[in-house]
């Protein structure tokens, strides 16, 4: 593929997956899955800090830089002068970088620093003019994290395999501003959880990117990098069942079809759907034959005290006669109408890549999470 300087290119996104290291006890199946992945890998796996920020491609050619999102539009440079000058004395010639913008003020306000900073081409000068009057820039200084390049001193380097890459970048990424993001390479998953525990659960970024060594960058991929990101634990209702398409296995249902609980209305109101074909470590079995085990009514039609969006189950289950399961949710979306959990007025809130964790026995479905919860998850997400 032929990539030109000045011409945003479709990066590389990683891909989540459903092995959750956020747990005490990390449970069988999140161990396969990491052995299956540095098995993929050949048998080491490159593993990245991944910092919560905004993902940038810089595109340098000595004093003239462009910044482009993950979106392919241009970031304003006049609002992120920190970054242009730091890019400026790198003196790179024709070098093109995938990296993230990060705030240097705590997760939070770092965060907040860069959407109030990172503004697109073609904002008034009033606008730059009066954000830097107020002093923000000195307030929320950024830096800039890279962890790969694409073209070096004219040259593509898509083909290149990623340790060859992370070389470069290593060499190149040299300034108080400016730097590699911290990159291990392992061939254990105990080594991936441990790195987990103590960057991740124990500090302030937002995760792990894992990629195979090998691997040439692959523009627009979606599936090769993959990310190991906090899980929120949330307990949720099971109130309606899908039936399994898959003949390699007995169950009869394979997805649960899960609510909060809406305190003040006393309803429960669906939020999302769940993979149950996933085995339960406490028993042996999967989910799909304990979750059946412990609803003791099936129904046709749906139960009053529940609302659904768009998204209807095969089957309905009244919620005071059904299981609360633990469910570990890395994001919450907002604006999904298949599902009915929203506050007065507002648009629909659900799981985004959620896995069962286990049955909460200890838990009556009056006590699941609430949908206020939820929108408070999503607020303090952003």
């Amino acid at each position: 593929m032929n990539i030109k300087f000045g011409a945003p290119i479709d990066s590389m996104c990683p891909d989540y997956s459903e092995v959750d290291l956020n747990a005490k006890v990390i449970d069988a199946e999140s161990v396969r899955g990491l052995e299956q992945i540095i098995t993929d890998a050949g048998g080491v796996i490159a593993c990245e800090i991944k910092e919560d920020g905004y993902r940038c491609q810089p595109h340098v050619n000595r004093k003239k830089v462009q910044l482009f999102t993950r979106q392919l539009t241009e970031f304003e440079t006049k609002c992120l002068p920190e970054i242009v000058d730091a890019l400026h004395a790198l003196k790179l010639q024709n070098t093109i970088l995938d990296a993230e913008i990060i705030g240097k003020c705590g997760r939070y306000n770092g965060f907040k620093s860069i959407q109030k900073r990172a503004r697109y081409t073609g904002v008034s000068e009033q606008c730059i003019g009066k954000y830097f009057k107020e002093g923000k820039v000195n307030e929320f200084p950024l830096e800039l994290i890279v962890f790969d390049v694409m073209m070096h001193k004219g040259k593509s380097c898509i083909e290149l395999p990623y340790t060859a890459r992370r070389e470069i970048v290593e060499q190149i990424a040299r300034h108080q501003r400016i730097s590699p993001t911290l990159a291990f390479l392992f061939s254990k998953p105990t080594e991936v959880i441990d790195l987990y525990r103590n960057k991740v659960l124990n500090g302030m970024c937002e995760g792990l990117v894992l990629k195979q060594p090998n691997l040439p960058y692959m523009p627009g991929d979606k599936k090769h990098w993959i990310k190991l990101k906090k899980f929120e634990p949330v307990d949720l209702v099971v109130v309606g069942l899908m039936r399994s398409t898959r003949s390699d296995v007995k169950a009869k249902y394979g997805q649960a079809m899960v609510a909060t609980y809406r305190e003040d209305a006393d309803l429960y109101q669906t939020v999302g759907v769940v993979n149950l074909l996933r085995q339960n470590d406490l028993t042996g079995r999967l989910f799909a034959e304990d979750v059946q085990d412990g609803i003791s009514e099936m129904l046709d039609i749906k139960p009053i005290n529940v609302e659904y969006g768009k998204n209807l189950p095969d089957v309905y289950v009244a919620p005071e006669k059904s299981v609360v399961l633990e469910i570990g949710a890395m994001n919450f979306d907002h604006g999904n109408k298949d599902f009915a959990c929203r506050l007065n007025g507002e648009k629909s809130y659900s799981l985004r890549s959620a896995h069962v964790r286990i049955i909460r026995d200890d838990k009556a479905p009056n006590q699941a999470t609430t949908t206020e919860k939820i929108a408070q998850l999503h607020k303090m997400q952003k």
